[in-house]
């Protein structure tokens, strides 16, 4: 009676302990697959959705491409419907990291070639002003 009543107590405790070992790797196997495909998710959203404008924040020098890597735009609410408290902060996470990538990127394209018009608006300036000085002095 002694030794079924401890076989009745050891049982009770071990297989809900041998369940738990069987099924919480699965279960962590899924919630990681999830985690990943919602940073995945939000990385491709973020390059889909970053503006052309910051092209143009460029223009505005370093002062631009600091503010372009600096903003973090919130992701589109219609994203995260459906997706679980977790799922929601790394995907707006990867998205926020993303599109301050592409933002700074377009940016920094936008500087090199306002600085490249600037340099070219500088020479014509200067080859006019040399010509104008050497027909004035003949």
């Amino acid at each position: 009676m002694f030794r079924r009543s401890v076989l009745r107590s050891v049982s009770a405790v071990l297989i809900p302990f041998l369940l738990a070992l069987t099924f919480l790797p699965t279960f962590a196997a899924a919630q990681g697959e999830s985690s990943a495909e919602a940073c995945m998710q939000g990385k491709a959203d973020a390059q889909r959705n970053v503006s052309g404008m910051w092209f143009f924040a460029g223009c505005l020098g370093l002062v631009g491409v600091l503010i372009a890597y600096l903003v973090a735009p919130q992701p589109p609410a219609a994203s995260l419907l459906g997706k679980s408290p977790e799922a929601a902060l790394i995907y707006t996470d990867c998205y926020q990291t993303a599109a301050k990538s592409k933002q700074g990127s377009k940016a920094v394209v936008g500087c090199f070639v306002a600085g490249a018009v600037e340099a070219l608006v500088y020479v014509i300036l200067v080859a006019v002003v040399v010509s104008s000085d050497n027909s004035s002095s003949w």
